[in-house]
Order: C-alpha cells, then sequence, then structure tokens
C-alpha cells in the first residue's frame, strides 16, 4: 500500500488512486480519480477505451438516424395533411363480409384488395395484404377507370370478367372475389369539386 497525502490533508491509497478521492468526490469532479485494478496493462485499457468510443459512436450514429426517420416522417404527415381528400365516389358493400359498408374513393389511385381477410381500400398498396385492382378518379377528365392487377385474381363488372382497364358508370357492381360491390360516383357530370 502507497499512503500519499493531498494538498488538503487527506490520506489515501495511492496504488488505488491517481488523486485523493476525498476531494474529488466533494467538489463531485472524478476526472482525476481513476480506480486502479491489480494486473491492468496498458493494452487492456487500450482496449476498453477503444470499446467505449465505439458505442459512443454508435449511440450519436443511431440517434441522428432516428432524428433523421423522424423528420422523414413529419415531412410525409405534414404532405398528407396538406393533400386534399375529398371523396369523389363511393363502393357500398352489398354482398360480402360486411354488407352495407360504405368504402371512400379519393382522387388519384385507389387500391382494392382484403386486409386481416375483410375488403379494403388504400391509397398505398403496401396498406393492404393482397391488392386485386385500382380505381382511379382522373379529375382533368372527369372519369373513374378500374384495372384489374395480378394474374390471380377475378374482377368482374356486371358478368364480364376484366382482363384489362374500363371506364366506370354509375351504379356498375363490381365483384372483387366474394365480395359485391356498388359504384356509386360523387363526381361526374352534375358536380365536381372545385
Amino acid at each position: 500500500m502507497n499512503l500519499a497525502r493531498c494538498k488538503k490533508g487527506h490520506y489515501y491509497d495511492g496504488d488505488k488512486y491517481a488523486g485523493c478521492p476525498h476531494c474529488a468526490q466533494k467538489n463531485c469532479v472524478a476526472s482525476n480519480t481513476v480506480r486502479m485494478e491489480d494486473n491492468v496493462d496498458a493494452e487492456q485499457t487500450e482496449q476498453k477505451r477503444s470499446t467505449e468510443e465505439k458505442a459512443l459512436k454508435d449511440a450519436v450514429l443511431d440517434a441522428l438516424e432516428k432524428k433523421r426517420e423522424s423528420e422523414v416522417e413529419q415531412v410525409r404527415v405534414k404532405k398528407l395533411a396538406d393533400r386534399k381528400l375529398f371523396p369523389v365516389g363511393i363502393l357500398v358493400e352489398v354482398n360480402g363480409n360486411q354488407a352495407g359498408m360504405v368504402h371512400v374513393l379519393e382522387i388519384g389511385c385507389n387500391y382494392l384488395g382484403e386486409h386481416e381477410e375483410l375488403f379494403s381500400i388504400a391509397n398505398e398498396p403496401g396498406q393492404l395484404m393482397e391488392v386485386n385492382a385500382t380505381i382511379t378518379y382522373h379529375e382533368e377528365r372527369n372519369m373513374f377507370v378500374l384495372k384489374p392487377l395480378g394474374e390471380n385474381s377475378v374482377v368482374q363488372v356486371g358478368r364480364m370478367v376484366l382482363r384489362e382497364n374500363i371506364m366506370l358508370r354509375a351504379y356498375d357492381k363490381i365483384v372483387v372475389k366474394e365480395c359485391v360491390l356498388l359504384f356509386v360516383p360523387i363526381c361526374g357530370d352534375c358536380f365536381r369539386w372545385e
């Protein structure tokens, strides 16, 4: 044991501490106080320091990535909020698991498919488990177009099985799998959103 004395008269073990632990504790500054272990060599100390620096670097990079993702999400939410979501038409489920359910069509592309085994409409295909078709409202032409998607999806208008795009008319019956939908336009010759 190497007994050492600090400037303020405190005694401490010089083998264990580089500076007075009493003074460091009172001043809440532990920068000059280092706990020394018996069998510590310079290589182990350098490895530990390198590991700590790498962990700090990784933590900073993770924090910056989360901040960037948060900013991107805020921009996406703002764009969605700024987008006008006026309804341009509706699909009424007349036969299926949700008979009587009204699905709203918006300007642009509306994806028709299944989400958790129920018919659903989404603005993005990733929101659905399976996409069967799209209904797109073309604002400049004031028309609705139904487009079947996928090789295995069976989409009908009336009794006609679709193989290509078709322009929808008011009160067309659309069959997607076992779900029968009645198309009711809001926008058309009599009304358009300004």
